[in-house]
């Protein structure tokens, strides 16, 4: 996941499965919900701290980014 600090774009690299991937701010409440992109539009959200949730149905991973 990068960049990260971002102000408009994550890019996703490495992943060979299809993802479901979701975004969630630190309260818990979920923002994005996207499936099989390399590519999330982040313009939108509010400046601050997320998590990105990526699963592939399998196993999933949390990973936090900034959002400028």
């Amino acid at each position: 996941v990068y960049p990260n600090p971002t102000d408009s774009f994550l890019f996703l690299e490495g992943n060979e499965k299809p993802l479901a991937v979701s975004i969630y701010n630190l309260l818990g409440k979920k923002v994005i919900s996207t499936n099989n992109t390399n590519k999330i539009d982040v313009q939108g959200l509010p400046s601050g701290i997320y998590v990105i949730r990526l699963s592939d149905g399998i196993s999933q991973i949390n990973k936090k980014f900034i959002k400028l």
